[in-house]
């Protein structure tokens, strides 16, 4: 990927950028993927019960790997560690001032959680998510991810079922993040 990255262009600008790049993909996948402590730490689940304890949405930065955390807590620092990173930037992107691979495994990550199987449109309103609703609906109105996203081009999404590997049906859906407002037309 970091490949294919560099040669489209999407790793950033320079050295630094490369660096930073690659710090947040392995921030990525650890935080959404596997935790080498917590293992499977980004739950649905957690996330659409919300805090059942009135706990805390933390950074990684104020968990410890050995802490005692909720699911929701450690399903929720993935999103509020992006949040504040999209937040300490200038240019909306996580890295330098245009789109990288990070941006997009980011958008890839968000946008399942946007499916209806999952926690559906308005999720990051919902969770109190902003700048990673905005993050979405950038990523989304480039043309050219939208008419890949609907062609025939893209690997289906798979799951593991008795040992072996299936092909999921799935609708797709460039869902909205943000749960539609009621204007003055509308009244």
């Amino acid at each position: 990927m970091r490949f294919l990255a560099e040669k489209t262009g999407l790793a950033g600008s320079n050295l630094a950028d490369r660096v930073r790049c690659d710090v947040l993909f392995e921030t990525h996948k650890d935080l959404f993927i596997a935790h080498g402590v917590w293992g499977k730490s980004f739950d649905i689940e957690a996330l659409r019960r919300g805090p059942t304890q009135g706990e805390a949405v933390l950074h990684f930065r104020e968990t410890a790997n050995r802490g005692e955390y909720t699911a929701f807590q450690k399903a929720a620092v993935a999103l509020k560690t992006f949040e504040d990173l999209l937040q300490a930037g200038t240019s909306g992107w996580l890295v330098g001032d245009a789109i990288t691979y990070v941006d997009l495994a980011l958008w890839q990550k968000l946008t399942d959680l946007g499916q209806p199987s999952n926690l559906g449109p308005g999720w990051a309103d919902k969770l109190g998510f902003p700048l990673l609703a905005n993050h979405v609906l950038r990523i989304n109105s480039i043309p050219e991810l939208a008419s890949f996203v609907f062609s025939g081009r893209r690997m289906p999404k798979i799951t593991r079922i008795d040992g072996d590997y299936h092909y999921v049906t799935e609708e797709v859906a460039l869902t909205d993040p943000t749960v539609p407002k009621i204007t003055n037309k509308e009244l």
